[in-house]
Order: C-alpha cells, then structure tokens, then sequence
C-alpha cells in the first residue's frame, strides 16, 4: 500500500483504490510516482493479477506453445478477480487494514477514508477491471485505462505479438495455427476477461450487484492494445 507522509500524520483524508497492474506486471506498480492518485489524495493499494502477472511468466509462455497447459492460467485469472475484491473489501472493513496499527495516525485514527473504495487499472488492468468491476459489491466507481476485447482480437494487433507470436509457432506446424489456437483459448478466457462481463459493466448488472459508473479511457494510436479492441 502506499501513502504519503500527510495522509500517515493524519492532515490528508487518503481515498483508498484498488489498482490493476499491466501486462504480466506486478503489485508494485502501484508505488509509480507518475500515476499523479497521492495529489488527490488517493492511496493505491495492489495485489498481483495472478495467472497473467510477473510470477506467471513462465507458465503463461508455457501455455502459448501447449494448449493443453492453458486452462490453469484461466482457473488463476478468476482466482485474481476475487483477490481485488477481498483487497477492496480488506480497505473499508473496520476489521481491516485499518485496524492494524500501521494504517493509524499517532492520534490513533485511522490514516484512511474507509467509506469507499474505488478501482483504477491500466492495459491488462483495465482489461481485467472490467471482470471485477461488472462482478463487484465492493466498489461502484472504476476508471478503467487503455482496456480492449478479447485478447484472441487484440494480442495479435499488439506489438506484444512479435514477443509472443513466434512461442505459439514454436509449437505448432503452421501460421495460421496461432490464430486458431487463440480462438480456441478465447472460449475459455471469455470467463476470466473483459470480454465475458463487458455487457455487465454499468446497467444489465449481473444478480446481486449494484450499477457501476465506469470511465473509460483509451490512448489514440495505442501499439500495445488496438483501439479497434
């Protein structure tokens, strides 16, 4: 988690989000500077998108030459959707995050606003914050940066796709078998990615959720998720 030394001494009520890492990324992306969430007084908060994060690496490239190894990966991405929501749930709960002594001011109050949590998440976090945003009771308010999909759209529109598309063929015979393989992947990714809970994302909400207000943003001329997606 972080936080600024205002909203440690207790003189900045800190709005605590959930932020979504990118692509094969990590938890730590949350402590970038450059996000600019500390100057309005928002704390970011992570955890890793297990089964397409840093630690998943080796598995995920795995997969792309063995379609077989695939389903794992995508058991894991569900598991991660329930780990932002139990994150969201750890930041406003008073038995939470701020119950522990670290989240409190030397006041003994709490360096935080628990009233309400929110979501950000960039590229493959705004990929997957559509999963768990369209699925949660924890927040009702998300950006969701640079998102697209599906990925058997948008992974070889990317230019990820000159990393990853030579491992798919180096598992198969023919060209044209990594754009199958992908369309075939998509049936079982379409439960653990945007493309899944796209409909859900604001009105249409599934059982038991509320509407979300969702903004949206992508970057024109994006090389690494095709606006087209």
């Amino acid at each position: 988690c972080s936080l600024t030394a205002a909203q440690l001494a207790g003189t900045a009520g800190a709005r605590p989000v959930v932020y979504g890492h990118g692509l094969l990324g990590s938890a730590r992306e949350s402590e970038r500077g450059d996000l600019g969430l500390a100057a309005a007084n928002l704390m970011p908060c992570a955890t890793n998108w297990i089964g397409m994060s840093e630690a998943d690496i080796g598995s995920a490239v795995a997969a792309l030459g063995d379609i077989n190894l695939f389903p794992s990966n995508v058991d894991r991405l569900m598991q991660s959707v329930i780990n932002q929501l139990f994150l969201a749930r750890l930041m406003t709960h008073p038995d939470g995050f701020v119950a522990a002594p670290e989240f409190r001011t030397a006041s003994g109050g709490a360096s935080f606003d628990t009233s309400e949590v929110f979501y950000e998440g960039h590229s493959q976090g705004g990929i997957m914050g559509i999963v768990a945003t369209a699925v949660s009771t924890e927040w009702t308010k998300a950006v969701i940066g640079v998102p697209g999909v599906d990925y058997s759209l948008l992974i070889p529109r990317s230019n990820n796709w000159q990393k990853y598309g030579p491992v798919i063929a180096g598992g198969y015979d023919r060209p044209v078998d990594g754009l199958l393989i992908l369309a075939l992947l998509q049936q079982l990714w379409d439960q653990a990615e945007g493309s899944g809970f796209a409909r859900h994302l604001a009105t249409n909400t599934l059982p038991g959720t509320p509407e979300h207000q969702v903004i949206i943003q992508v970057a024109l001329g994006d090389h690494q998720v095709a606006n087209v997606s």
